[in-house]
Parts: C-alpha cells; structure tokens; sequence
C-alpha cells in the first residue's frame, strides 16, 4: 500500500499561493509567534480521522452562515481512497476552519453581487475572524498576509483576491 502524508500547512496551500508564499520544506509548523507547535509531528491514521473531524466539528467557536451545513465528508477522503494515509494532527481543525471561511465567502460574494451592502459588511466581519481562528494561529504560516492581500483589500471596496481566494474553494464555488 501506498503511503500518503497530508500535512495541515498543506490545506492553507491556496492561500499561501495567493499571498505568493510556498507552503514550509520542513515538517514543522510554525506559528506567525515563531513557536513551533507541540503537535508538529504528530500524525493519525484513517481510522481516527473521523472522530478527529468530528471533535474539531464540536469545539470550532464560530457558527456557520444561515443555510450552510458541516460537510458529510472528511476533506481528506478522496486522497485516502485505497490507501495508507496518515494526516498531521491539525488537518481536521484546519480544513474545517478553510470550510468556514469559504461560507462566508460565499455569502460576502453572493451579498456584494446583489447590491446588499450590510450582507457584504456582516460576511466581511466573519470573515475578518479567520486568521484569529485557534487552527489558524497554530497552522498558518503568514496570517497578516492573507488579513492584508485579502480581507483589506475587500474593506477597500477591491475583492478581487477575496473572489480569486474562493475559486479554491470547491463545493461551494457555485
């Protein structure tokens, strides 16, 4: 069988891209502190990803926007299809923070193209919260480059970052 290693850097990929960042060489995870994570080398097999998803699930401190429902399937599901696959601790809190961010996206986009101002000021204030998110202070690598490339641009009335950030974002890039 083959071995697959998902890395929780590695869900915040397209958004390191989009600020022009690479995603570390080093197995590490480094906070925007510089500390290390105590979690940095820790990995779970397939059998604990579920619960590990579903715990990250029950502890995320913000609510979904109204219509919006947690995904049925664990993100890494479709990479560990027939195989041997261990993710880092932090991939389950990672991509359902990367979920959540998209929602709101979603609706910032869905707002502004309607001509609702207070729904796009509403999402852009959720949205606003990601890089306070507890997996995102561990995980990600540059959070003031997506708050300024991507949330300050869209308070500055310019979402093209905001929208070319969504496009990564799957199921719900409608």
């Amino acid at each position: 069988m083959k071995l697959v290693r998902v890395r929780a850097a590695g869900v915040l990929l397209t958004g390191l891209l989009l600020a022009g960042c690479a995603a570390p060489s080093e197995p590490e995870v480094e906070t925007a502190a510089g500390a290390f994570t105590p979690d940095a080398h820790e990995m779970i097999g397939a059998a604990e990803m579920p619960e590990a998803r579903r715990q990250a699930i029950k502890q995320f401190p913000e609510e979904l926007p109204a219509g919006y429902a947690w995904p049925a399937e664990n993100a890494v599901a479709p990479v560990a299809a027939g195989q041997d696959v261990v993710v880092e601790v932090g991939v389950a809190e990672t991509s359902i923070a990367e979920f959540w961010l998209c929602a709101w996206t979603a609706e910032y986009i869905e707002a502004s193209d309607t001509g609702d101002a207070a729904g796009a000021s509403s999402a852009l204030n959720e949205i606003e919260k990601y890089t306070s998110l507890p997996a995102i202070v561990a995980h990600h690598q540059n959070p003031e480059v997506f708050d300024s490339a991507v949330v300050d641009t869209a308070y500055e009335g310019d979402s093209t970052n905001l929208r070319n950030f969504f496009k990564s974002c799957g199921v719900l890039n409608h």
